[in-house]
């Protein structure tokens, strides 16, 4: 629950440069402000502005854009469409919708000439949804690296449709190691979010090996034999070193 006011992030590392895909559902009741998933190189403590900044982007409304989370980009879940600022490139394109976009936290426009209007950020692939429901809604996103031409691929369907593909640099988190996780905030209203994983980033690819200590077996192996009250001992082995059991 966000009450008014506030913005929270929580976040894991995973490396830029290996292909994954992860499958969430999100959760949301009450007026504003949504929810990203967001990818960020600045570092596990990082954390964006509250309101429609969603916790990731920056002062929007002041006459300096500043405190936005850098090397990042994210996928926004925005049920609330601020036509006045933050939103209104995008309430020009659907209308006055709940959308999910891509979004870049260090990307904003101006409606004014020499960039002295209203600030708004710069959404790419708009797609008009419903999300403020008490309903959840499927999200899977795959990312495509590609370390030969320094470019990765991020693809997102929204409750099984196709949202559409964003491209941009690697160089633009940084070194390969990045944080991802979600965000969400509130400004004047408040709003229940939630999100339930059913596949993490880069999960172990974990083996799982079984003696039976009460038998005297020595050596671990795939399965074994046993009587009721036997011991056993499990062996699970990762074929990365950070991430053995």
């Amino acid at each position: 629950l966000l009450s008014r006011r506030q913005r929270q992030m929580c976040i894991r590392d995973s490396n830029i440069n290996k292909p994954f895909q992860t499958k969430f559902y999100i959760y949301m009741a009450g007026d504003a402000d949504g929810l990203t998933f967001t990818l960020q190189g600045q570092g596990p403590t990082a954390l964006g502005q509250n309101g429609e900044s969603l916790g990731v982007y920056g002062t929007i409304r002041n006459s300096t854009y500043s405190g936005y989370i850098r090397n990042a980009l994210s996928v926004e879940f925005d049920p609330y469409p601020n036509a006045d600022y933050s939103d209104s490139q995008v309430v020009n394109q659907l209308g006055r919708s709940g959308h999910v976009a891509y979004v870049h936290p260090d990307e904003y426009g101006s409606t004014g000439f020499f960039g002295g209007g209203k600030k708004y950020m710069k959404h790419y692939s708009p797609f008009k949804a419903n999300m403020n429901d008490a309903k959840w809604h499927s999200v899977v996103i795959t990312w495509t690296p590609n370390t030969s031409t320094g470019q990765g691929t991020m693809n997102t369907t929204f409750d099984g449709q196709n949202v559409g593909d964003h491209t941009v640099k690697l160089s633009q988190f940084g070194n390969g190691n990045v944080y991802w996780g979600f965000s969400g905030s509130t400004g004047a209203e408040s709003m229940i979010g939630a999100v339930a994983y059913t596949e993490v980033i880069q999960q172990p690819n974990l083996t799982k090996l079984v003696r039976n200590v009460t038998a005297g077996e020595t050596e671990f192996k795939d399965s074994t034999t046993a009587k009721v009250g036997d011991t056993f001992c499990l062996l699970y082995t990762s074929p990365s070193p950070r991430d053995r059991t």
